[in-house]
């Protein structure tokens, strides 16, 4: 199996990997002191540990950086057991922060920081038999995730012909959490558009709203809806592991085959089940443990399945807030997990090909779909009610247009005043940057629209 290595940067990227990284712990059945489990599995469940993780003084270690300009960081993540498993020198943090910079974050002035993260990846490639690309785990809003992000980005060639794959939180259309974050989502985009193979998108207002109205999570926070994120990516790559015949996207190069097509490469992500017991309905309480008595199994597997993919195409399931109405699907991979059975996925893609509220570009061939039988991890800081089945399903459309149509209009708003440009060019950026930006951004929105 090929090595794949995973970058977490800024903020954002750092607090998503504790549930990204207790995820893969649970499926490779290693235990929190690094030591690998010796239970054996059936081999149709076997994962290839060496995908993610690699051996480091007898203990699985992640091939995985934390990376953030903010020192701010280490005390976010120090009370979580999970760093004890990572080497010291895979976690670089710095000495200051981008602030909400993206010129700080790409021409950062702390050269002997910029050197470690080049030479801690050099390392970890090395340390691969044969690395078939990298994951990035970020936010193009702010400075570190956008500018450092698209720093490596720039120089991937250095590290050879490699996929690279992001997951990317990106702006809310309604909701902002600083106030130039049109500039800094809009730079950033160039990169992913340029040297990205694969960008699924996110966005916190959406994620926070499903915590609020679906999980009925009280106070709501950032590590919340970093569960959510962590979930849904851990859907998509863990196939990278399984040699099962039944799982279509066992590599990257695999994955972006089945999922971009031409510059649009942005696929969004719907998750199913997005639901837990509301805490105040008892009625509803007693409902579900009528359910988990029922004698008829069987019957009740293939309702479950009709719900779960059913609801993957409400807009409330979608993890990045978007605009079905209109939408044309270019591609579509589906990703079923837990106790589900070959049948049951073969009837749920029935259901989906009968669906007449499905609008299909004209290029549409088929979609892919991969089963993987494992027991889904329950990890210790949860917000989901237990299920043992869910589908994941990510999908190449239109529906993206309106949101990057509305970061170029933020971003009008702000260049034709030239606001805070020197900010930007006061730490490197050319001007002539943001024009070049800007017409990525007009090239990603027409290929969108046609």
């Amino acid at each position: 199996m090929r090595e794949i290595i995973t970058l977490h940067i800024g903020q954002a990227g750092c607090q998503m990997a504790p549930y990204l990284w207790d995820l893969y712990y649970a499926d490779n059945m290693i235990n929190p002191n690094g030591e690998k489990s010796s239970r054996k599995v059936k081999e149709e469940e076997f994962l290839e540990s060496t995908v993610f993780f690699h051996e480091f003084e007898n203990k699985y270690v992640p091939r995985s950086l934390l990376i953030d300009y903010d020192p701010k960081i280490k005390s976010s993540l120090n009370n979580n057991q999970f760093l004890d498993l990572f080497p010291k020198d895979h976690l670089i943090i710095g000495s200051a922060s981008s602030s909400n910079n993206f010129s700080r974050g790409h021409y950062h002035s702390d050269n002997n920081l910029v050197g470690a993260i080049k030479d801690q990846i050099r390392k970890l490639t090395e340390k691969c038999d044969s690395v078939q690309g990298f994951q990035i785990f970020h936010s193009i809003n702010g400075g570190t995730g956008s500018g450092l992000a698209s720093m490596l980005l720039d120089e991937s060639n250095v590290f050879g012909k490699k996929n690279w794959n992001t997951f990317s939180i990106i702006p809310s259309e309604t909701f902002s959490t600083t106030t130039v974050e049109p500039y800094n989502s809009t730079l950033a985009l160039y990169f992913l558009d340029k040297f990205s193979d694969l960008s699924f998108v996110f966005d916190n207002q959406k994620l926070f709203k499903i915590c609020n109205e679906q999980l009925y999570v009280e106070n709501p926070n950032y590590d919340t809806i970093n569960q959510i994120i962590a979930r849904a990516a851990h859907s998509i790559t863990c196939p990278y592991q399984s040699n099962s015949s039944l799982n279509p996207t066992k590599t990257m190069e695999e994955l972006k085959k089945s999922l971009a097509i031409n510059q649009k490469k942005y696929p969004l992500i719907s998750f199913s089940p997005l639901s837990n017991i509301n805490p105040e309905n008892e009625i509803e309480k007693e409902i579900e443990k009528e359910k988990e008595n029922e004698k008829e199994k069987e019957k009740e597997k293939g309702k479950d399945i009709s719900d779960l993919t059913n609801s993957l195409f409400e807009m409330k399931n979608y993890l990045k807030s978007c605009s079905l109405k209109n939408e044309k699907i270019s591609k579509m991979n589906l990703y079923y997990r837990g106790n589900i059975s070959e049948k049951e996925m073969n009837t749920s893609l029935e259901l989906i090909k009968s669906m007449k509220n499905l609008n299909f570009a004209s290029d549409f061939e088929t979609f892919k779909s991969g089963l993987i039988t494992n027991s889904i991890p329950n990890i210790s800081s949860d917000i989901f009610d237990p299920f043992d089945k869910c589908i994941t399903m990510a999908s190449n459309s239109t529906s993206l247009k309106s949101t990057f149509k509305n970061i170029a209009t933020n971003f009008d708003t702000l260049y034709r005043k030239r606001a805070y440009v020197h900010w930007y060019v006061g730490e490197g950026l050319e001007e002539g940057q943001f024009s070049e930006a800007r017409e990525v951004l007009e090239q990603i929105i027409h290929g969108f629209e046609n």
